[in-house]
This record gives C-alpha cells, structure tokens and sequence, in this order.
C-alpha cells in the first residue's frame, strides 16, 4: 500500500511542479513573451521588465497555489498509512522538482526559493519562521540571493528536527536541500569565481545613480 500511495504522490505533485506560472502569464494574460538574455532562464527581474508587478504577482501565486496542494496531496495520500507530515515534505519535494526541473521545458525550471518557503511555512509556520529569519539574516550579511537560499534550506531539517519531527521527516528535508544545492550549482561556481553579483542594498536615484 505504501510504495502505490508514494508512486501516486510523486507523479502527481511533479505534475504540478511543471506548471509554469511564467507561461501561464505570457501567453493567456499578457500575451507576450518574457524578454531575457538568449540562453538564459529568465528569473523575477525579466518578469518583472516584461509583465510588472502585477505580472510577477501572478507567476508568485501560481507557485504558491501549487506548492500547497502538493503538500496537502501529500498529506492526505500518506496520512492513509498514518504518514501525514511525512507526505507534506515527500509531496513538496516532488513538486520542487518538477518546478526546478520540468520536463516540459527540458528540464530548466526557476530556482524553487519561493515554493521552498511556501512549502516550509505550510509544513510547520514555526519551522517557516525560522528558514525566512535565516535568510534574511544571511543575505543582509552576505548580500548573495542563492547563498542565502541555501543557508535557509540547510537550516530547514534542523529546525525541523528542533521542533520535534522523526528523523525521517527531516532526512527529507536534507533531499530538498540538496535539489536546491545542485539546481544553484552555477551560482556556486560564480561565488567562488567572484562573478556572482550581490544584491544592491543602496537606494539610486531617479538616474540610477546612488544615494550617498
């Protein structure tokens, strides 16, 4: 029963990761495509240039709206085998993976940072908590995006662990640190290289220049 209830689970929450809230806006909403560098995957600030706000609001809610029902489908799929919290994470892993790596687009998906923090915080708020502070902790020290993704999600089976969970659920939380490890892996290569940009934390003015 439980190898059919996690088969189950796992096509359908990656089912759900490979819906693509990027295409959804560009080709029924705003009907255009996103413009970004050839051969790169455009990230929040394309969307951002091509759709606005509104546009990048859109792409976040369809990501969270599919991050939560891959957990509450993991949930009640393995909840049958008395295994509910561990169908919350097996679920959100299996959804992160479709979103990092669909097949629909050949396996370049986004990053997975939001859905990561969406899947946190509906798995247990206090361990949610804890991955955002950790983040933001790290990137007000380090000023790296994907550093600080990665920090938060190497905290996440801790606080986990922390909180009173099995062992199992936070070895699964380990996988999901690792799928966002190795999905990040050319951002690695540019922080040791020292090309990976930091995030600009100084205001500019109306002609980009900055704020002394």
């Amino acid at each position: 029963m439980t190898p059919l209830l996690l088969s189950v689970t796992a096509l359908l929450c990656y089912t759900l990761g490979c819906i693509d809230g990027a295409l959804i806006a560009s080709r029924f909403v705003f009907h255009r495509r996103v413009r970004a560098a050839k051969g790169t995957t455009p990230g929040l600030r394309e969307y951002y240039r091509s759709f606005g706000l509104r546009g990048v609001l859109l792409i976040l809610g369809v990501d969270a709206v599919k991050t939560l029902l891959a957990v509450l489908l993991g949930w009640l799929l393995l909840n049958v085998v008395e295994a509910g919290n561990v169908g919350k994470l097996f679920g959100a892993f299996c959804m992160l993976l479709g979103h990092t790596y669909p097949i629909p687009r050949r396996f370049r998906g986004g990053t997975g940072v939001f859905c990561f923090c969406v899947m946190a915080l509906a798995f247990d708020w206090r361990v949610g908590m804890g991955c955002v502070a950790v983040y933001l902790i790290a990137l007000v020290f380090s000023r790296y995006v994907a550093l600080s993704s990665l920090i938060a999600a190497g905290f996440c089976p801790l606080l986990i662990w922390m909180t009173g969970y099995e062992t199992l659920e936070g070895e699964i939380a380990v996988l999901i640190a690792v799928l966002l490890a190795v999905r990040h892996a050319e951002n690695i290569l540019r922080m040791v290289n020292g090309t990976e940009p930091r995030l600009n934390l100084k205001r500019t003015d109306a002609y980009g220049n900055r704020e002394e």
